[in-house]
């Protein structure tokens, strides 16, 4: 925040601030890896957008196949040094958890990782983003919370409402069923827009207006039951305080063009702006 503080000028939200931040969070602070060690995961974690399209019987592309064999060896190398010299963090809690008797595999801890790592980066980023963008949509929803920052809560869990970043899940029916009249059949792929229910105006009230003030609950954009996201607990808190430092360095901060439209990126499952140009002075 200093260094764009002393800059004085536009900034992007995803590239400045979201970004570097989430990165900091989860490789430095939450699992300590040495800043050396980054790059391994932040490739990783780009690839992976490689093969969300990837047709069938078509090869994964090199840059792909290239980041998981270097993220696969770094986990490799890290169970076997954890073995040698246990540590009492994050990681060495994972491993000495299920390691009884040394059955922890490679593959194991690489997916524990993986879901920590990859998905956190994004949700962080992701959510930063959209939360500075409907927030500099809606100018007096920014002086708001800037006056009464104790709203930030309610005011993240709003953004989590109405710009549901993961919306859309795949799954397969287990048996056949009606839904309202629509036969589904055992083993028919369904799309499930986690967001819809987010709009229920029984549950929210004029569910389109974005308001600080509602502080939602039970909203369904982390998932439910034993599909409940994990890094909930540290995406949240998070965004919270990434998002009202923002508000708070930088009393003039605003949408450089009000009318900006992002692009948008993520996964094919997500939906996030891969830019938001913001003025500061």
């Amino acid at each position: 925040m200093d260094q764009l503080e002393a800059r004085g000028t536009d900034i992007d939200v995803i590239q400045d601030v979201a970004l570097p931040f989430a990165t900091t969070v989860l490789l430095g602070l939450f699992l300590a890896l040495p800043q050396s060690d980054w790059p391994v995961f932040l490739r990783f974690s780009h690839a992976l957008s490689l093969v969300g399209t990837v047709k069938a019987g078509e090869s994964k592309p090199k840059e792909y196949v290239d980041a998981y064999a270097g993220a696969f060896q770094y986990c490799e190398n890290l169970i076997a040094e954890r073995r040698r010299a246990p540590k009492d963090d994050l990681i060495g809690s994972v491993i000495s958890a299920h390691d009884v008797g040394g059955t922890i595999t490679t593959e194991e801890l690489f997916a524990t990782l993986m879901v920590l790592l990859t998905g956190g980066i994004g949700t962080i980023a992701g959510t930063t983003g959209l939360a500075m963008l409907r927030l500099g949509r809606n100018p007096d929803q920014i002086e708001l919370l800037r006056q009464e920052p104790k709203l930030i809560t309610s005011a993240i869990e709003e953004v989590l409402r109405i710009d549901c970043l993961g919306n859309f899940r795949h799954r397969w029916a287990a048996k056949d069923f009606d839904f309202e009249g629509l036969p589904v059949y055992k083993g028919m792929p369904i799309a499930l827009s986690l967001g819809a229910a987010n709009y229920d105006p029984e549950l929210y009230p004029n569910p389109e207006k974005f308001d600080i003030r509602r502080a939602p609950t039970d909203i369904s954009s982390f998932g439910y039951g034993i599909h409940f996201c994990i890094g909930q607990a540290i995406a949240r808190p998070s965004v919270r305080n990434a998002v009202l430092a923002l508000v708070q360095r930088f009393p003039k901060l605003r949408l450089a063009d009000a009318n900006f439209e992002p692009h948008w990126g993520g996964m094919p499952t997500e939906r996030w702006p891969e830019s938001v140009p913001m003025k500061v002075d």
